[in-house]
């Protein structure tokens, strides 16, 4: 498995948990292409801020690596690294990289 569907499962197994405790529900149907943060997007920025700390707990966990997830880097890019699973993948993959 490549590090980028490692990490789509990774953050769909987070969504999953935030679903068990949530209301309302995110849609995880659409897996990679789920749609969190932005137009279409099922989180509000406080469910968001839960989000990226779950994350990144489970990127230390699984990586052994601290990221800080939600910084001025990710929040200054023209497209949010937030608004779907697949894009949050690809961010973390990125991070991950440097």
């Amino acid at each position: 498995m490549s590090q980028a569907a490692e990490l789509q499962t990774l953050i769909l197994q987070v969504l999953e948990r935030y679903n068990a405790y949530n209301e309302p529900k995110i849609d995880l149907r659409a897996g990679p292409d789920t749609l969190l943060f932005g137009p279409g997007g099922s989180l509000d920025s406080m469910a968001l801020v839960h989000i990226v700390v779950e994350v990144e707990e489970e990127v230390e966990n699984k990586y052994g690596v601290q990221l800080v997830l939600a910084d001025e880097k990710a929040v200054s890019r023209k497209l949010s690294p937030f608004l779907s699973v697949r894009r949050f993948a690809a961010y973390i993959e990125e991070l991950l990289a440097a």
